[in-house]
């Protein structure tokens, strides 16, 4: 297994060859409020690999009632179905007939997994300050596990938009595209993600108010975030430079930001919500999706870390093409758009069959593998985590995904006005 070979890990731990001081340093990966906020379920075993969700949709008659005039009813003449006609007068009224309908929603369960590069005892014996490395480096596989979710509910999330939409003009009319067939962490995506034209306008007040009263007449108001003088309030995820936009540009919201206080910012604090304004709170993700528009080829995605190499090894530093990206994705983010399902631990299935137990949420765990060629004294190990779950649809209607200009953050891009 070539996994284990010694130059696999000649430089996993630095050896004192030369001066290192004595403190250990490490960069640490970004981190945001997604794993806060999609619900949590858990998947129900022995019901096949695809499972799906029913809609009851919303169901009213095919045309406008017809409302008939009361009064006795008839009594003997060519009508009464004393004599065999059909008028029933106040005892049957005008009808129609409602009919349900549903809508069925499939989706699968689906893994990855993350090891560490493998450690030989052996090499153990030699390298600086060993116990502050290895914990160090613990502590990078941990974090990379919050990575792994915040990823996966932010794309997922992303996926399951039932509305992704181009902003054309600062006005906010937009284009939208109903074909989502191209999952979003495809970084060259193609046209049908979105409408096939780069954005015209920047986000605004003004639009996001239009969006938050097609929610609330859609119903969307019950299960918003919470609830702000008996008004819903929904969730735009955005970048801090989009949210400052909002804000600075308009020297009215400023001056109702700055007065506002209300029950339900003490309600979202744990999720970092220091305001609430109109029907919208605002949570800041640092890495909101950024693309550029290639004529051509269309929204080219850029990721927010890029890798150089470090003295070993490479290393992973934000990305100057993600900070020059002339565009960005916000979310107006609702709690029953999808839910995040996650398996349980298998031991004992019956069958006198028995496992070890295996958590998915991606927690790192031990592995010492005996081999009779590549690991036969036991002294090669690695640590090892599993990742899975599945997306259930809700309610994909009430997800917006809105792909429109930056503004602001230098003035290489595009200079916007106050809306």
């Amino acid at each position: 297994m070539s996994s284990y070979t010694a130059t696999a890990i000649n430089s996993l731990l630095v050896t004192e060859s030369g001066r290192i001081g004595e403190k250990i340093y490490r960069k640490k990966l970004n981190s945001s409020h997604w794993s806060k906020l999609v619900k949590q379920e858990q998947w129900p075993d022995e019901f096949g690999t695809a499972v799906s969700v029913m809609t009851l949709e919303r169901s009213l008659p095919a045309n406008a009632l017809t409302w008939a005039t009361m009064g006795y009813n008839p009594a003997g003449d060519a009508t009464s179905p004393q004599t065999g006609g059909t008028d029933e007068g106040n005892c049957l009224p005008p009808n129609q007939t409602i009919t349900f309908a549903q809508t069925l929603r499939s989706f699968n369960l689906k893994q990855t997994s993350l090891n560490s590069a493998p450690i030989c005892v052996n090499d153990l014996r030699f390298p600086f300050q060993r116990k502050q490395q290895l914990g160090a480096m613990f502590d990078v596989l941990s974090e990379n596990t919050v990575r792994v979710w915040d990823n996966r509910y932010r794309d997922e999330y992303f996926r399951n938009c039932g509305h992704k939409v181009i902003l054309k003009n600062n006005a906010g009319s937009l284009v939208e595209n109903t074909t989502t067939t191209v999952d979003p962490n495809v970084y060259t995506v193609s046209g049908t993600l979105f409408p096939t034209q780069a954005p015209a306008g920047y986000l605004t007040q003004a639009f996001l108010n239009n969006i938050a009263l097609r929610l609330m007449r859609d119903g969307a108001g019950d299960g918003a975030l919470t609830k702000n003088e008996g008004q819903p309030v929904f969730g735009l995820v955005c970048s801090p430079e989009t949210s400052d936009q909002l804000i600075k540009d308009n020297a009215d919201i400023r001056q109702d930001i700055r007065w506002v206080s209300s029950k339900a910012q003490d309600l979202l604090a744990p999720l970092g919500v220091s305001r609430v304004f109109r029907n919208y709170t605002h949570l800041v993700d640092f890495e909101c999706p950024r693309y550029d528009y290639i004529a051509g080829q269309g929204f080219i995605r850029r990721p927010f870390y890029a890798s150089t190499a470090a003295t070993y090894g490479n290393k992973f530093d934000p990305n100057p093409d993600y900070e020059s990206a002339a565009y960005e994705v916000s979310f107006v983010f609702h709690q029953d758009v999808f839910a995040s399902m996650v398996p349980g631990t298998i031991t004992a299935p019956g069958g006198n069959t028995k496992f070890d137990p295996q958590m998915y949420r991606g927690e790192f765990t031990w592995r010492n593998i005996l081999d009779k060629d590549s690991n036969p004294d036991g002294n090669n190990g690695f640590f090892r985590a599993v990742y899975q779950s599945a997306s259930k649809p809700i309610r994909p209607e009430w997800g917006y995904a809105i792909m429109h200009q930056r503004c602001r953050y230098n003035d290489t891009i595009v200079a916007c006005t106050a809306s």
